[in-house]
């Protein structure tokens, strides 16, 4: 099992460097001076950071702000790195001391994952890579005719 968990974690790592790569893609295509592309990539990961849930837990958001939590790939690939180290997991507990196990840590109270459907996170990070390097492809292409 340590093994599995171990290639889930690289695969979700990659798939994370994958997204943030074809971010830095897209915004380089987009800006010709280096500095404000790299200030616009440093504010936009700041922001999917704040929004991935690692911070300040999803439902503790205002109601008119959590689907901006949708748009963020830290979101989804911070979710899956939590379950996939928490599930099945048992703790020494002291005796006469509350004794949590890792399924309840995931839930409302603790860390409030969403648990659950790993593939469509997977798929999202996906699509998130392919939508910005579509994106960086259109961009470049459209200064080449310029």
């Amino acid at each position: 099992r340590d093994a599995e968990k171990y290639f889930i974690f690289v695969g979700v790592s990659v798939l994370q460097a994958m997204v943030a790569c074809s971010v830095c893609f897209f915004f380089s295509a987009c800006f010709s001076v280096f500095a404000v592309a790299n200030l616009l990539v440093s504010m936009f990961y700041v922001m999917t950071m704040i929004f991935s849930g690692l911070l300040v837990s999803v439902n503790k958001w205002p109601d008119g702000t959590r689907w901006i939590g949708y748009l963020s790939f830290c979101k989804y690939s911070y979710e899956l790195l939590v379950e996939n180290e928490f599930v099945g997991l048992e703790f020494e507990c002291s005796p006469g001391g509350d004794c949590v196990t890792g399924e309840e840590l995931l839930g409302p109270g603790y860390l409030d994952i969403e648990r659950g459907e790993g593939w469509l996170k997977v798929m999202a990070l996906l699509i998130m890579t392919t939508f910005f390097l579509v994106l960086g492809y259109f961009q470049l292409n459209s200064l080449r005719r310029k």
